[in-house]
């Protein structure tokens, strides 16, 4: 095998890998569009479309469960911290220091979006709502499908309280 056979391998995995990448992460971006509008719909949130604009999402997330929250302006909080962070990963060059304050940051950030994230569990399925949390933290990837699976309006099945 030649240098030429084996790079185009290599660029054609590497293409693959970021379409694949890229579908997944699309996936998640609408299944959480979808299931944190769904909810902010029905809890009378203000502009509950903002669930479909990217980083914004987690404003519309804090919005969902700030009655619920010990903390003030938790939506501005979580699209703060999260915008923080992508700015941050993004646009800073990586050094060990540049590193250690966007750890601390990321368990910073981290630690509002499960906060968050029970609350809203709390909102939708105040029975399994630690359950959810748990497996949450232990498989992340997991969120969007349940934020999604759990903003149906469980009041318009007749089924699901016979």
């Amino acid at each position: 095998m030649n240098n030429t056979s084996q790079i185009t391998n290599y660029n054609l995995f590497s293409n693959t890998s970021r379409l694949g990448t890229f579908i997944i992460v699309l996936l998640w971006f609408i299944l959480n569009a979808i299931g944190i509008y769904r909810v902010a719909k029905r809890e009378n949130v203000k502009l509950p479309w903002l669930a479909w604009i990217p980083l914004i999402q987690y404003y519309t997330l804090g919005e969902i469960v700030q009655n619920k929250s010990k903390i003030k302006y938790l939506g501005f909080i979580l699209f703060l911290s999260q915008t923080i962070l992508f700015l941050y990963f993004y646009f800073l060059p990586l050094n060990l220091t540049t590193f250690l304050i966007y750890l601390v940051l990321l368990i910073g950030s981290y630690i509002i979006f499960q906060y968050a994230l029970n609350l809203y569990y709390k909102l939708v399925d105040p029975d399994k709502a630690f359950l959810y949390l748990v497996l949450g933290i232990l498989f992340p990837f997991l969120i969007p499908i349940w934020i999604f699976a759990l903003s149906k309006d469980k009041s318009k099945d007749n089924f699901y309280y016979d």
